[in-house]
C-alpha cells in the first residue's frame, strides 16, 4: 500500500488550498462579466490582470494575497467601466416600410433565436387549420452567451391576457408585446418563413431582485426568419384535431428604447448583419 510522506501531504494540502483560491478568484471574475452596464467594457486589460493575480497566488497562497486579489479585481473592473467610452449607437438594418420603429426610439439590443414554432390543429372558418399557440426560443448574444428567452405567457399588465414575452436570463426582468404590424415582403422575408413583426411593449416585470434590463423596451421587431411555418398538411379533418407540430425557426430580435434611455441597456456588440 501506497502511503505519502508527511512532506508530500503539506506539499498536497498547500496545492489544493491554491486551487481553491484559483477558483474563488475565476468564480469571482464570472460575476463580474455577467453583470450589466451601459459602457464599453475593456475585459482584455482585466484578463491580464488576472494571469499576473494567478501567478502571484502561486508564489503567495495564503489568505491576505487572495483578498489583495479580489479587491484589486473590484479596482480594476470599476475602473474599466467608470473610464471607458459610452457605447456607439447601434444603426438599425433596413426593414419593410410598415414595420419600421416609430422616430424617437433607438436600437439598443439584438439578440438572435434559435427554437420552434409551436402550432396545433383546431377548426377554423374555412374547416380546419393550424393555430400558434406558442413560440419557444433562446435568445444568444454575439459571444453566444444565452441573454433571454421567449415564449407566450399570461401579461399582468392586462389581467393575463396570453401575449408573446421575453425573459432575461441574467435579472429574469420580463416584457409582453402585441404585434402591430407584420410584413410577408419578398424583398426581405425568406421563401416559406415566418413574416417579420413588429410589436410594442405592452408589459414589464422587473425580475425577483429588482432587475430591469428589459424594462425599458418600448418596440420590438422579428426580422431574418428562417424556418417556422405552419405545416401545410395534418389538419384537413376532424380526425386531425389536436395534432400538434413543432416548427423549428430562427430569427433576430431587436429591442428599441426611448432615445434618453437607450444608453442604460447597451448589452455588448450588436448582432445585426452588416447590410
Amino acid at each position: 500500500m501506497f502511503f505519502l510522506q508527511h512532506d508530500d501531504m503539506l506539499d498536497l494540502a498547500k496545492y489544493e488550498q491554491a486551487e481553491l483560491r484559483r477558483q474563488a478568484v475565476q468564480d469571482y471574475l464570472a460575476d463580474l462579466a455577467r453583470a450589466h452596464t451601459d459602457s464599453v467594457w475593456r475585459w482584455p486589460s482585466l484578463f491580464s490582470l488576472f494571469s499576473r493575480v494567478w501567478s502571484a497566488l502561486r508564489a503567495r497562497p495564503d489568505a491576505v494575497a487572495t483578498a489583495l486579489v479580489l479587491a484589486g479585481l473590484s479596482l480594476a473592473f470599476l475602473a474599466s467601466t467608470t473610464y471607458a467610452q459610452p457605447a456607439p449607437p447601434m444603426t438599425p438594418p433596413a426593414v419593410p416600410a410598415d414595420i419600421q420603429v416609430p422616430a424617437g426610439n433607438q436600437l439598443v439590443r439584438s439578440a438572435h433565436a434559435e427554437g420552434t414554432q409551436d402550432y396545433v390543429c383546431l377548426p377554423s372558418a374555412a374547416g380546419y387549420g393550424y393555430s400558434l399557440f406558442t413560440p419557444q426560443a433562446t435568445l444568444f448574444a454575439a459571444s453566444g452567451r444565452q441573454v433571454i428567452t421567449h415564449h407566450f405567457s399570461p401579461n399582468p399588465s392586462e389581467d393575463g391576457t396570453i401575449r408573446a414575452s421575453w425573459q432575461d436570463s441574467l435579472d429574469s426582468s420580463t416584457i409582453w408585446g402585441q404585434a402591430i404590424r407584420s410584413s410577408s415582403d419578398p424583398a426581405f422575408v425568406a421563401p416559406g418563413a415566418i413574416g417579420w413583426v413588429l410589436l410594442q411593449q405592452v408589459g414589464q416585470q422587473s425580475g425577483p431582485t429588482g432587475g430591469d434590463s428589459l424594462s425599458a423596451t418600448t418596440y420590438i421587431q422579428r426580422l431574418n426568419t428562417a424556418g417556422g411555418a405552419a405545416p401545410s398538411t395534418g389538419c384537413s379533418s376532424e380526425d386531425d384535431l389536436g395534432n400538434q407540430a413543432f416548427v423549428p425557426y430562427t430569427a433576430d430580435y431587436l429591442f428599441y428604447a426611448k432615445t434618453e434611455t437607450s444608453q442604460h441597456m447597451f448589452d455588448g456588440p450588436s448582432m445585426l448583419p452588416h447590410t
